[in-house]
């Protein structure tokens, strides 16, 4: 009877996964390339061409984006330089983090907890629409789950293999982004629970095994010089802010996941008061909790993505939540399912982007992201003809360069939203080298004496000055597109 509760079981999972996938891969390649995807993607064709991300401006794109670029060259490598290939990479990923959350969580709590979190994780709208996207996010959020289960696991039982897998995977989330650093401050503060909770006979047997003590001493050694360069930077940069926008954030939470917010406080909150290993899941908490405070206190822009690596511990400590409801009644199981339908049902209710329960083709990321029709706007420069004697001018060169194979001006805006000082601006763009438009005299003068293309979206055009803007706007439009209440995109011929 056990062997057949474990291939329903494993059915069931397998279930969860090929279906994770099919939501994540259908019509990939339809949506357009966004303004960040073309950052990874000039990267990814420097690397094709140079073996190293070296932008045409000579700069380096990286360190913190490395492996995230060698693993999207080599998709791109393997299946040619694509919207499919370039964000399969992720798609993996996400189908990883799928299974990273069920282990997760089987190993906080019980398999119940795990695959209610594993489902959550499959149909979230954002876990879906993150893994579609050739950027280092998810896989960022791979590694950090991954760290997070090594690092419990090597409390339990000590292993020195453990350890050095558990170095390798911090170093492949730092690898991935600069976030990747938090899991040492995250170790710092388990560590130092787990330490006012050790008995003294333990401790001393820790001491008197010279091996242990040396890896621990060395170990130790380096989490407190890198906290002590993490902190230097949080507070650097926290000071610098002029005002705080970290309640923007819980906001942003509040009203796309208002349920599950919910719902994984209190299961904060129980297992605080209730449970009785405690300085074990803390460690969940502590997980949550620290990036959160770091990244909203720091935070000088709104980017809702920063907070997306942490994301599926809301999920764990919702089906937690389940679990502590389901378990008093006989069939836990069939009953947790059914509560897990219907915190589903009642979150699409309250607010439509939570869970995908059928494939989409278009993904909204988040708000103050401008995803306007990139490829439709390019496609119409290469219908209208597009060669080497006209030009481009753009305020995302990196996107010119990914569709059109070359970036010639930049169209100079801020984008975290500031006014540029147009006297500390470079003649050359930092990315892709291409020459700087400061004034609507240099924009005037290239219109009149070349011909090309002028490419201009919502946020180009807010944060352009009102007289480069009004010479656009005299240039013969050739395109228009409106993707979303906020993302049209304009072509103009001159």
């Amino acid at each position: 009877m056990q062997k057949y509760h474990k291939i329903l079981i494993f059915s069931f999972f397998s279930i969860i996964i090929i279906y994770g996938l099919f939501l994540r891969v259908y019509k990939i390649d339809q949506q357009s390339y966004w303004i960040d995807e073309g950052y990874t993607l000039n990267a990814v064709l420097s690397t094709l061409e140079k073996g190293y991300p070296i932008l045409d401006s000579d700069q380096i794109y990286g360190p913190h984006y490395l492996l995230n670029n060698y693993l999207i060259t080599g998709a791109a490598k393997l299946g040619g330089f694509n919207p499919t290939t370039t964000r399969l990479p992720a798609v993996v990923f996400g189908i990883g983090v799928i299974i990273m959350i069920y282990f997760l969580g089987r190993q906080y709590f019980n398999k119940q907890v795990g695959t209610w979190a594993a489902i959550l994780t499959t149909l979230s709208y954002w876990e879906i629409a993150w893994s579609r996207q050739a950027r280092m996010y998810i896989q960022l959020q791979f590694f950090f789950l991954l760290a997070l289960y090594l690092f419990n696991s090597l409390l339990n039982k000590f292993s020195y293999k453990k350890l050095i897998l558990l170095i390798l995977v911090t170093l492949a989330a730092i690898l991935s982004h600069y976030f990747g650093y938090l899991l040492i401050g995250i170790y710092a503060l388990i560590l130092l629970i787990n330490l006012f909770n050790t008995k003294k006979e333990e401790l001393r047997k820790v001491i008197q095994d010279k091996r242990k003590l040396i890896v621990i001493t060395l170990s130790g050694l380096g989490i407190v010089a890198l906290l002590v360069k993490l902190f230097l930077d949080f507070f650097r940069k926290a000071s610098a802010n002029n005002f705080f926008i970290g309640h923007t954030y819980q906001n942003f939470l509040i009203y796309y996941l208002p349920l599950i917010v919910v719902m994984a406080l209190a299961g904060a909150v129980i297992i605080v008061l209730k449970e009785q290993n405690i300085k074990t899941k803390i460690g969940l908490i502590i997980a949550y909790l620290l990036p959160y405070l770091i990244i909203t206190f720091s935070a000088d822009t709104l980017h809702f993505r920063y907070l997306f690596f942490i994301l599926p511990i809301l999920f764990i400590l919702t089906a937690y939540i389940i679990y502590i409801i389901s378990k008093k009644f006989k069939y836990s199981w069939l009953l947790g399912l059914g509560i897990l339908i219907l915190v589903i049902t009642i979150s699409n209710y309250l607010q439509a982007k939570t869970f995908v329960l059928k494939p989409i083709t278009y993904y909204y990321l988040e708000p103050h992201t401008p995803q306007p029709d990139f490829k439709g706007a390019y496609q119409a420069i290469i219908d209208q003809g597009w060669s080497e004697d006209k030009i481009i001018v753009s305020a995302f060169t990196q996107l010119d360069k990914v569709y059109l194979g070359r970036s010639d001006y930049w169209l100079a805006i801020g984008l975290d939203g500031r006014k540029l000082d147009k006297n500390k601006l470079k003649e050359r763009e930092y990315y892709n080298n291409a020459i700087t438009i400061k004034t609507a005299e240099q924009l005037k003068e290239l219109t009149e004496t070349k011909t090309g293309y002028i490419i201009v979206d919502n946020m180009t055009g807010i944060r352009l000055d009102r007289e480069i803007n009004d010479l656009i706007n005299q240039q013969k439009l050739i395109f228009y597109n409106k993707t979303g209440q906020q993302d049209p995109i304009w072509v103009f011929a001159f």
